[in-house]
């Protein structure tokens, strides 16, 4: 029998897994032309998987592209300066370096 701590790994190996596929799956075929079954046979694991992980496709599309980190550097931003201009250039810095960051990177492109 799996322990905790291994079964919380390969939980989170398993999103890991999901993650890394859709965003292949994404950028191939668009949020529209994406299926559920097609990421889930990337990432190996059961279609099941996305509903547990992210409760809809919608939901894993939303992690998958980091709108949670997005929402996060936004508002980190917004209490930085009163100026539009600073924000916005902050926003913009910000945003390149969580791109260019490759733990945000799908393993597929690392």
């Amino acid at each position: 029998m799996m322990t905790e701590a291994e079964t919380k790994s390969a939980s989170e190996q398993t999103r890991q897994r999901l993650l890394d596929a859709a965003r292949v799956v994404f950028s191939q075929n668009s949020f529209q032309g994406a299926t559920v079954r097609e990421i889930c046979r990337l990432a190996e694991t059961n279609v099941a998987a996305v509903n547990y992980h992210f409760g809809s496709k919608d939901g894993l599309l939303a992690e998958a592209l980091n709108f949670n980190s997005l929402a996060a550097l936004l508002k980190a931003n917004v209490h930085a300066d009163a100026c539009p201009k600073k924000r916005l250039r902050l926003f913009l810095r910000d945003f390149i370096v969580m791109l260019l960051d490759e733990k945000n990177l799908p393993r597929n492109a690392a």
